[in-house]
């Protein structure tokens, strides 16, 4: 079978595990800190996105 890095998510009342195949949490918010500021170098500090702009930009 095929192998992934999953992620706890919550250790459930009923004994069970919820996974994520994407970081949870702090580990979560560094990566994208990361990924933020880097956009920002490239682009002299400033990214032409808005409040109103295609997720699919934003997320780009």
């Amino acid at each position: 079978g095929k192998q992934e890095k999953g992620y706890i998510k919550e250790i459930r009342s009923d004994g069970n595990i919820s996974l994520s195949l994407q970081p949870v949490g702090a580990e979560a918010a560094s990566s994208l800190n990361t990924k933020i500021l880097s956009k920002l170098r490239e682009n002299n500090g400033t990214l032409p996105v808005s409040d109103k702009s295609d997720p699919q930009v934003i997320s780009g």
